[in-house]
């Protein structure tokens, strides 16, 4: 059976949106046997972690992380993903969501296209700027300019699926990374190392069954937006939350990541 892991990104005071995410994939879902559900909270107002604090004691979502502040979209996805025991992960920023019967066509969209390394609806730019160059070259799995391609095709960040190991083997989204253009640097990843991507746009039965990035939050409230020079994160206030412990208790996990 294909069982993929559903991680959603919630950010801030937005209970309309973050709370509509998760809700979204819990009710909608005909297969929940087959979907692994972490969410991570970026400095979440009381109401949308008293919610989410409910489902994780009524155990219908498998882990919540929960950040005093906000460490931003990069670093989350992060933790988030060395929670992952599935071959897949479906990434879904809380200003997303998806419709009745999601589930069955994400699963049959991976079943007729493995192996692949990501997927979504796929977009792409023409320009390359100066900046997204020289960061590009400082990447741990940069190979050279061979591989640099333009346009530079992506998965739109908002929601968009990619194979576990495939991120964890190329360090992906790696320590310098906070939010900016990780879309689009995906798509640079998967061209310098080979990846394969697959195009939702192509596939109806998925793209009549997601909304991506439709609320009027899109990007406000995600915190600093650029990258780390430095190539390093501080989470230290960030605490782990797993099964149905709401103590302020660390996990080593975290440390690492």
């Amino acid at each position: 059976m294909t069982r993929i892991s559903v991680l959603v990104g919630c950010y801030g005071g937005w209970p309309q949106y973050s709370l509509r995410a998760v809700d979204s994939v819990l009710d909608h879902c005909n297969r929940r046997e087959a979907f692994d559900v972490y969410v991570g909270c970026n400095e979440s107002s009381s109401e949308i972690l008293t919610a989410l604090r409910t489902y994780l004691d009524q155990e219908r979502i498998e882990a919540l992380v929960e950040s005093r502040r906000n460490i931003n979209k990069d670093p989350m996805m992060r933790v988030l993903l060395e929670m992952c025991e599935t071959e897949y992960a479906l990434w879904m920023d809380d200003d997303s969501h998806v419709l009745p019967g999601w589930d069955e066509h994400i699963i049959r969209f991976i079943e007729a296209n493995r192996p692949f390394d990501a997927a979504g609806h796929v977009f792409y730019i023409n320009d390359r700027t100066p900046e997204l160059t020289a960061f590009l070259r400082t990447r741990p799995w940069y190979r050279s300019p061979e591989f640099e391609r333009d346009p530079i095709w992506f998965p739109t960040g908002g929601l968009f699926l990619a194979r576990v190991e495939w991120l964890k083997k190329h360090h992906f989204p790696d320590r310098a990374m906070i939010k900016k253009q990780d879309d689009v640097l995906l798509g640079e990843l998967i061209c310098q190392q080979g990846g394969v991507l697959c195009d939702f746009g192509k596939d109806r039965g998925v793209m009549d069954r997601i909304v991506i990035s439709d609320g009027d939050r899109r990007g406000s409230g995600e915190g600093e937006d650029g990258w780390l020079s430095a190539g390093t994160w501080n989470c230290e206030e960030s605490t782990l939350k797993v099964g149905r412990d709401h103590g302020r208790t660390s996990d080593p996990r975290v440390d690492k990541i």
